[in-house]
């Protein structure tokens, strides 16, 4: 390992080697912190951008629900108000056949009784 630096004899060798070592392992070291940092870097950036997408697509599916919640609405007041004029006729025309059956029955018997009495 490390000689004492009051040792002159072996201080030069060993001791400048390992100086050249650890600066070796400082560059290996510095060299792997560079690229850890732009992996660091790119996953940041993609998942930014993968959270602008999101946010994108969310604002547009809300956008989409809400015009398909409207237009559900538009067409639920068109269908009540076709049933409503449904119901509206429906009385009319059951209103008129009363009517009419009154009338057709008043007139089926008059013309029975003029019938019956041509007979007799």
């Amino acid at each position: 390992m490390f000689t004492s630096p009051t040792d002159s004899e072996t201080y030069d060798v060993p001791f400048a080697r390992q100086i050249t070592l650890l600066e070796s392992r400082i560059q290996a070291y510095i060299a792997r912190t560079s690229i850890l940092q732009t992996r660091l870097i790119t996953t940041l950036d993609t998942i930014d951008l993968l959270q602008r997408r999101h946010s994108e697509e969310l604002a547009s599916f809300t956008a989409d629900r809400d015009r398909i919640k409207n237009q559900l609405q538009r067409y639920t007041d068109v269908v009540k108000s076709a049933e409503s004029e449904r119901d509206d006729m429906r009385d009319a025309v059951i209103k008129l056949i009363e009517k009419g059956r009154g009338s057709f029955m008043s007139w089926y018997r008059r013309r029975f009784l003029i019938l019956t009495e041509s007979i007799i």
